[in-house]
């Protein structure tokens, strides 16, 4: 995706032409490689991915051979199971604003097939010549229009998904407004429209609220606080006693601070406590409040609800708009 360089040879021409075509589509079927790579200090991956989202434009800070690229426009599809995600995305990354520029889609299959058959190879045919096609079509278009009816609706709909809170869960949702923008722009363009239609946003409003619903799943346990977020992960495993959650922080949370941290965690009723007989003294046990498992079971129970959620988009619009 580079840009031509700017050492010239005798002639005046660029040492490296570059390369004309900026567009770059990237799938990691295992997405823990590159966000721990982007854990290592000095590690620019988040930044430049960051940078690729907001214009395109991107210029590494390197000492020598520098290269850049401006309007690229790269589109990644990555694949990570949800424990593991939770164990590799950084805390940092979460508020930093690099966790609002994905759109987090939870997806399981919907059946077991021991023996899947494979696409009929007319179907593929018949996919790739639409999506040619398209293609084809939106080549040329180099603006793109809101209707009359569509930016009344968007206009009404804006401040419904407009977010501006403190918790992770909002922190990750907080680019709503440019997420549905985007989405409306490709279905105008998938329908060879030059004009963001209401139904365009109709759509774009339904995939952000499966995103939405996906994200509230992924990050709704997640607090401002680094401490209170690996307690709660911690407790998620089960009951743990306070010797063992004093070895999980490694002792770096000495007795007076981990019992505040306790005592702040239990007063927000997100995990509760019980004096429990042993063979010697007794115990105390802390585990996760019986609410939380069923702000869970909520949780999962939207993520499921396609149709719930498709005319919750459109009725917020109607909503709104009324």
């Amino acid at each position: 995706m580079r840009d031509p360089s700017d050492d010239k040879e005798d002639d005046g021409s660029p040492v490296d032409p570059g390369v004309s075509d900026k567009r770059l589509l990237v799938i990691k079927s295992e997405l823990g490689a590159p966000l721990r790579a982007a854990q290592r200090d000095g590690n620019t991956l988040s930044a430049i991915l960051r940078m690729a989202w907001d214009s395109g434009d991107i210029a590494p800070l390197t000492k020598s051979n520098r290269i850049k690229t401006s309007g690229a426009h790269i589109s990644i599809i990555g694949h990570i199971t949800r424990e593991e995600l939770t164990q590799v995305l950084r805390f940092s990354e979460v508020w930093n604003g690099f966790a609002n520029r994905v759109l987090w889609f939870c997806v399981r299959r919907d059946k077991r097939v021991p023996f899947p058959e494979p696409m009929p190879p007319e179907t593929i045919e018949t996919l790739a010549r639409s999506v040619r096609a398209i293609l084809d079509k939106s080549a040329g278009v180099d603006h793109i229009e809101w209707s009359p009816e569509a930016k009344a609706k968007w206009e009404a709909l804006y401040e419904e998904i407009s977010v501006d809170k403190a918790g992770a869960f909002d922190a990750v949702t907080q680019r709503a407004e440019a997420q549905v923008w985007r989405l409306a722009m490709i279905y105008a363009l998938i329908d060879s429209s030059r004009t963001i239609q209401p139904e365009h946003l109709f759509s774009a409003v339904a995939v952000w609220e499966h995103a939405k619903a996906s994200a509230k799943l992924i990050f709704g346990g997640v607090s401002e606080s680094p401490h209170k977020t690996k307690l709660l992960e911690f407790l998620r495993g089960g009951p743990r006693t306070q010797t063992e959650i004093n070895g999980m922080f490694g002792g770096h949370l000495k007795g007076p601070k981990l019992a505040a941290l306790l005592k702040d965690v239990q007063s927000s009723g997100e995990i509760e406590s019980e004096r429990r007989m042993t063979e010697g003294r007794p115990t105390t046990v802390w585990f996760i409040k019986s609410r939380g498992a069923e702000d869970a079971e909520k949780a999962e129970e939207d993520l499921n609800g396609q149709a719930y959620l498709a005319s919750s988009a459109l009725s917020a619009i109607s909503e709104a708009a009324s």
